[in-house]
Order: structure tokens, then sequence, then C-alpha cells
């Protein structure tokens, strides 16, 4: 089973503005064991996570669930 909960926060990504050498060993890593995250490394770690549980195995579709956290001032900034 994998249950994917969402809010507000984008999550832990690379970011060109600012070094991050920590991510940037957590990516290497990853890709080293996982080389599709090679193709990934701009997504936060919260999509890497989302990727390798559930939407890269469409075989376990009926045992996926995800929640979006419903926040009046998100959903006015996203137009809905």
């Amino acid at each position: 089973f994998f249950v994917g909960m969402l809010g507000e926060r984008y999550g832990w990504h690379l970011d060109p503005s600012r070094q991050d050498e920590l991510l940037e060993h957590t990516m290497d890593t990853g890709q080293d064991i996982y080389p599709w995250v090679g193709n990934f490394r701009d997504r936060s770690v919260t999509e890497l996570e989302m990727l390798h549980g559930a939407l890269l195995r469409p075989d376990l579709a009926e045992n996926v669930s995800f929640y979006f956290r419903k926040h009046k001032d998100f959903l006015e900034k996203m137009g809905g």
C-alpha cells in the first residue's frame, strides 16, 4: 500500500539559486541505486518518493491513495 498526503509545500528540492551539498549527495546516492532518479533531479524528494512508491508502478494502482489538504488561502492562490 502507498498513501500520499500532500499539503501546500513542494518539499526539499534542488534550487539553482543556492547550493545544497547534502541534497546533491542524496540525489547522487539515489541515482546510483535507482538510475531513473537521474531523469528527475529537478523534482522534490517528496515527488521522487511518490514516483517510486506509486506512480511508476501502474500494476499497484489499486493499492495507492493520495490525499490533498484543502486550505482556503492555498485554494484561492491556485484559482480554486
